[in-house]
């Protein structure tokens, strides 16, 4: 699959590079097209390439969607238009954040050429069924990640429309979310089950079912704050663990950092990992030209020479993540935040009170990559977008909100602990650890997702659904100017700081977009 997706990406870099055609230039015309099995399946790895894009989950997600929150702090402080994001200083022309905008159009535009002509082959019901559940699904992912960072929006729901100018007006937000979830709903009744996939990469039952619990869970919370989407939650995450078909399949990976290195070297771990972004460079390739698409570890990871593999001093978990750790014997303490460093080629390691708040985000590790020769920029690893860890904490929290903090809460919760071999929490007697109280399950099960998925694009989709987004930024810059007042750390927070206002909480309409779509009106603040 990587190599047609290498192709489709390959394809859609050299069409991003112009400027905007009347008719979109980058795919294969139903009139000469779609008349096999095989076309179908092969319009379907075009849209499947949308998400291993860099303007998507190839660097938006492990970049931007991660720096701009309290995990991560910058260790850079040069104004450059490519960090705008990092700081929130970005404007409505900023061009990371419009090619994010453009290649999700594109590959909902692509979405819908395979669901307008998927009853134009002859060829067996049931395959046919698993290429529009995918495609069905893959759209309203799509429209999801762009609800989720641009609030309202357009919905094209066919291929007339150019999605370089869309022409439609932003719907109400409460009605995109509603259609996206239409959509996933009944694509969980024509995709496969995970186990026939046999690989993360493409959609499943588990994974559709897991998302459609994340998107209720964003529906709960801010700002449309449907307090009876928890409900939902829970049943569809539950659905994830009780498949009549694959009873109790999914389960936790025993050892956190073996999920990491798996992705590092492209091997999969469909019980844990549900769903994941498939990534691919081309050897020999230079930046910027068509030649990669991941950046898991090679950006947001332990600073390394070229031997390793090449990563920058790009930044560092924050004290938030550091601090989150209240066990030290918590494994994701020292890999997440990671006490290794490297001396040349040499690991050296610190002990827990030393440079607490420069410590390298070590999720995944350069030197774990089996790929060869190594790109300076690039890497294979895989994004994770959907873990089993992270259906159980979903199941805590919304289990939580119905009924309090329960026994089926305290289980699922403990379940991602007991992995970790952290300090398990019960209602129970006293001490840090016991939690006697919905508010307080809450905020722990807040803590929980921290610890668990940090660095995974999801920090900034939980702090505005909880309504800390804003809250949170400050509590950081203010703890930075006092344990680390001269630090760079601390002037690139000042600066996020600043930048961070209740605006930031979306991104702005693209201003191209506007300009062309005259049904558009702008975001709050922009």
């Amino acid at each position: 699959m990587k190599r047609l997706l290498s192709f489709f990406i390959a394809l859609a870099l050299l069409q991003g590079c112009k400027k905007l055609d009347t008719v979109p230039t980058d795919y294969i015309t139903p009139e000469t097209y779609f008349n096999t099995e095989a076309d179908l399946n092969a319009g379907l790895t075009g849209v499947y390439s949308t998400i291993s894009q860099g303007a998507v989950y190839g660097s938006f997600v492990p970049i931007y969607l991660v720096f701009a929150t309290d995990e991560v702090v910058s260790a850079n402080v040069t104004a450059s238009s490519t960090s705008d994001i990092l700081f929130n200083r970005h404007t409505t022309a900023t061009s990371e954040m419009i090619q994010f905008w453009r290649i999700l159009y594109k590959g909902i535009y692509r979405a819908n050429l395979v669901l307008d002509n998927i009853d134009k082959p002859k060829m067996d019901s049931a395959r046919r069924a698993n290429i529009k559940g995918q495609a069905l699904f893959l759209r309203a992912y799509y429209f999801f990640m762009l609800a989720n960072n641009f609030g309202a929006i357009p919905m094209p729901l066919n291929s007339t429309i150019n999605p370089d100018n869309l022409n439609l007006p932003r719907l109400p937000l409460k009605d995109c979310y509603d259609k996206i979830l239409a959509d996933m709903v009944a694509a969980d009744t024509l995709v496969n089950s995970i186990d026939k996939n046999k690989i993360s990469g493409r959609v499943s039952k588990s994974a559709v079912r897991g998302i459609i619990a994340r998107v209720c869970l964003v529906m709960a919370g801010e700002p449309l704050n449907d307090a009876s989407k928890y409900q939902m939650v829970l049943d569809w995450a539950k659905k994830v663990d009780n498949d009549p078909a694959l009873p109790n399949y999914h389960a936790l990976n025993p050892n956190y950092s073996q999920i990491f290195i798996n992705q590092c070297q492209d091997l999969y771990d469909i019980k844990e990992c549900i769903w994941e972004a498939e990534m691919y460079y081309t050897v020999g390739s230079v930046y910027n030209t068509g030649g990669g698409s991941g950046s898991y570890g090679t950006r947001v990871g332990i600073a390394s020479n070229d031997t390793i593999g090449r990563v920058g001093t790009n930044g560092y978990a924050s004290s938030k993540l550091f601090f989150a750790y209240t066990d030290t014997n918590d494994v994701r303490l020292n890999w997440n935040a990671s006490n290794m460093y490297y001396s040349g080629i040499n690991e050296l390691f610190r002990t827990y009170t030393q440079s607490q708040l420069a410590r390298f985000p070590g999720k995944w590790r350069r030197k774990y990559e089996t790929a060869q020769p190594k790109h300076v920029q690039f890497s294979q690893t895989n994004g994770p977008i959907l873990r089993y860890a992270d259906v159980l904490l979903m199941q805590a929290e919304a289990e939580n909100e119905v009924n309090g903090p329960t026994q089926f809460a305290f289980d699922k919760l403990n379940a991602v602990r007991t992995r970790s071999n952290a300090q398990l929490f019960t209602n129970t007697g006293t001490g840090p650890y016991v939690i006697n109280s919905k508010d307080s399950f809450r905020l722990v099960v807040q803590d929980e997702r921290l610890r668990e998925l940090c660095f995974e694009g999801l920090r900034k989709m939980d702090l505005v659904r909880w309504g800390k987004y804003v809250s949170s930024i400050r509590a950081l810059a203010a703890e930075y100017a006092i344990k680390s007042p001269t630090s760079t750390s601390n002037t690139a927070l000042q600066q996020l700081n600043i930048n961070t206002s209740e605006r930031n909480k979306l991104l702005p309409i693209p201003q191209y977009e506007m300009d062309l779509n005259p049904l558009l009106y702008q975001n709050p603040g922009f």
